[in-house]
Formats: structure tokens, sequence, C-alpha cells
């Protein structure tokens, strides 16, 4: 069991710097990836890249933390498109949500009723449906969710999975910006371990087996199902 990792003043602004330079390699290898797929495929990571989301999402998430700079909304922002891009490249399987303050991004697109459905069957080709942890169908999919976005996160970012040296930019941006009830991840996981004992976990879990993290309720949430 390990104990959760204070971060300092120092930390959290070198953490800061990586989560900007891997937002930033993410958008940038986008389009090569997508001149090397079809058509359909191409124009609709292209569509999740480019889309601009409402600017009531950032100022709710404003709301509820107060002390998030537009630069830092940004980012979250950035890291939702992110997490939708991982959802499109996973097809219908769970992938399930490593960031508290990404989460409440995702919730507050979703009660823009009809921007929040047209954004989904025009990405992913059906209704894109937000599972709290609390509601996973079990403990085992819902780890088997956290695996796959670290899996897809540490191999977008070119992080070796089993043995990583910094925490892709989704399960490091609570702690990168300070959010008091956000996921507390550590390099010492089994996330690259499909629905694997969780004895290497910090305190708390991510909705059941096969957690590394901490916070109330779990990993936040999943996508999974619909259409």
């Amino acid at each position: 069991m390990y104990g959760m990792f204070k971060w300092g003043a120092e930390e959290s602004d070198i953490l800061l710097f990586f989560l900007y330079l891997s937002f930033l390699l993410f958008f940038s290898l986008s389009q090569p990836k997508r001149s090397r797929q079809s058509a359909q495929t191409g124009y609709r990571s292209a569509f999740i890249n480019e889309y601009a989301f409402p600017d009531s999402i950032m100022e709710q998430v404003r709301n509820h933390y107060p002390h998030l700079s537009d630069e830092h909304l940004r980012l979250v922002m950035q890291g939702l498109s992110q997490y939708f891009q991982f959802c499109y490249m996973s097809g219908k399987e769970e992938i399930s949500m490593p960031s508290r303050v990404v989460d409440r991004a995702w919730h507050e697109f979703i009660l823009i009723t009809r921007s929040y459905e047209r954004f989904c069957w025009s990405t992913m080709g059906r209704f894109l449906h937000h599972i709290p942890a609390s509601e996973a169908s079990s403990s085992v999919s819902f780890a088997e969710g956290i695996s796959r976005a670290w899996r897809l996160a540490c191999d977008w970012e070119g992080i070796n999975r089993y043995s990583p040296e910094r925490l892709p930019s989704l399960f490091a941006i609570d702690n990168a910006l300070k959010i008091p009830d956000g996921f507390n991840h550590v390099l010492n996981n089994n996330y690259a371990i499909s629905g694997g004992p969780h004895d290497n976990a910090s305190e708390g879990g991510c909705g059941g087996d096969g957690g590394s993290c901490s916070g109330d309720g779990g990993c936040g949430g999943g996508c999974g199902g619909g259409g």
C-alpha cells in the first residue's frame, strides 16, 4: 500500500510543463496518423481534434474549481478531446476516465444535450454514455477500462506502459492542476495488467479491482455501450 505523494510548487510546475508538451505532441501527431487511415476514419478523428467545445463548459468547470486559470481550463478541454480520441480508437470497448477535472468537463458537455448528441454521432457513430464508477457494470470491466486508457495514453505519448518514467497526460492532470478532489495516480501501478490485482495501489481504487489511484468514487466515469 503506497501513501499519497504530496506535490510541491516545483514538482507541479515541472508536471505542468510535461503536460503541455504531451498535449502538443498528441495533437501534432494526429494528422499523419489520419493520413494513413480511411477517409471516414480520418474525418471522424479530425472532427474530434478540431471540435470547438461550447465556452460554457469551461465556465462551469471553473465554478467547481475557481483556482483554474484560462490556460489551465484549455488544458482540461484538450484532455477531454484526447479522451474522446481514445474512446473513438477503442471502438465500443469501455475506456474509463482517469481524471476528475476532465470528467467534470465531460459531464458539463453532456448537459448541453443537442450539441453532445450531434458530437457523438458525428465522431463515434453512436451515443457515448457516461458511466460513473459507482454504476460500472462490474469492477473487472471498470479495471479493464482503466487499463485500456493507460495503454492508449502511454502508447501515444511514447511511454513504456510497464515501466513508466512519468504519467501520461490524462493520468497526471489532476495533480498538475492541484484538483482538491482529484485522482492521485502513481507510477508504481498495475494498469498495464488488465483486470489485475490492486496490491500496488495507493489509498482508494478505481471502482473496484485493478486500481492504483485515490479519490472518492473511483476513477471518474467511462465510455461504453450506446448505439
